[in-house]
């Protein structure tokens, strides 16, 4: 019987500097590539999301055989 294990993948919460943190990681890892990203809507945002429209919002990013997930958002503190 073949076993269908759930992998687990990593989300990495950057403040505003997803950008910086997929050049960071792509060039202090040499397997690090970028397997795919998303970005912000340029218009329809909320107001508080207003400064990240056009911005990266996600980038997966593929370390070896392992994934992971940047998220481009703003502070973690939630109110």
């Amino acid at each position: 019987m073949e076993s269908h294990a759930e992998k687990i993948i990593p989300h990495v919460w950057c403040q505003g500097t997803a950008e910086e943190a997929v050049a960071f990681y792509r060039n202090a890892l040499p397997d690090c590539t970028l397997a795919g990203s998303s970005r912000y809507p340029s218009e329809g945002l909320p107001d508080f999301q207003q400064k990240f429209a056009g911005e990266l919002l996600t980038a997966d990013l593929r370390i070896g055989d392992y994934h992971v997930v940047l998220i481009n958002a703003g502070n973690a503190c939630w109110r």
